[in-house]
């Protein structure tokens, strides 16, 4: 949605909050459900608008609010993400920015708003830390095609974001990963999900977390990556997949092909799908 209040820095508009609590209520209850959830998205996108900074929130008031989110590459157009967002982090290429929460909406935080929360550090390790304090969501174990995987679930749009801090989410469930490391995948903000290589693994491996992606997304109002990502410790988040003719395919980091030795047909850096 463009025009009026929705073109001010970080204006967001959603309805991912309404298709879910759809399915939790009966019909008869949908007016009401949408028109508060609307309601305070709308009143948080005009206070934006009229109030100088965006956010009606600054200092210690604003920190304890703010989290970091990931931001679909179609959500947010490049040029936006680079003029307004310029303190962003990448994660495996998906970008990282600030939010902040406020009831049902969220808003993103643009260059000029991070000195209302004591500039760029201070909001990241209070962003980081009400991450970390909010804790997980459900957890559930799934298993496609011999492959074990964790997917953790949260009403929240935090919840992908622990991708971006892999080694505090070892450490909560007491993971020590070996050097063949571990496969994620963030279907929607609210999902995130793994699997520990610890013995073997395999581009049938990397195709199956793939495959799951795809059926956890497919019902998600507002998904957000189509792709499996890799990451040991001591390395950075990377890619396991890649876009290939319009469709996402297998294509594992070099430094995971040569931890392999070479199998699964890899040539030039690159896992065959």
């Amino acid at each position: 949605m463009t025009g009026g209040p929705f073109t001010g820095p970080g204006a967001q508009l959603g309805f991912s909050t309404i298709a879910r609590e759809a399915g939790r209520l009966p019909e008869a209850e949908w007016g009401a459900m949408v028109a508060a959830v609307v309601t305070q998205i709308l009143d948080v996108a005009v206070h934006g608008c009229r109030t100088r900074g965006g956010l009606g929130y600054a200092g210690q008031a604003l920190r304890e609010r703010l989290f970091p989110r990931f931001v679909a590459p179609e959500r947010m157009p490049p040029g936006q993400l680079a003029e307004a967002h310029t303190y962003a982090r990448h994660v495996g290429g998906l970008p990282l920015i600030l939010a902040l929460r406020h009831d049902q909406a969220s808003l993103y935080l643009a260059d000029d708003h991070l000195a209302k929360a004591g500039a760029p550090d201070a909001a990241w390790a209070a962003a980081e830390s009400n991450l970390f304090a909010a804790g997980l969501g459900r957890g559930e174990a799934v298993v496609r095609e011999g492959t074990a995987v964790l997917l953790l679930e949260s009403d929240h749009p935090r919840q992908a974001s622990w991708m971006a801090y892999p080694e505090r989410l070892m450490d909560h469930f007491g993971i020590e990963p070996g050097p063949l490391g571990v496969l994620f995948s963030v279907p929607a903000l609210r999902m995130i999900a793994f699997t520990v290589t610890e013995d073997s693994v395999s581009s049938e491996g990397i195709r199956s977390m793939l495959e799951l992606n795809a059926v956890l997304a497919q019902d998600e109002v507002a998904p957000l990556s189509p792709h499996v990502y890799w990451w040991r410790p001591g390395a950075p988040m990377q890619q396991a997949t890649a876009w290939e003719d319009g469709a996402v395919v297998v294509s594992a980091p070099a430094e995971l092909v040569r931890l392999l030795g070479g199998q699964d047909g890899s040539q030039d850096g690159r896992a065959v799908a």
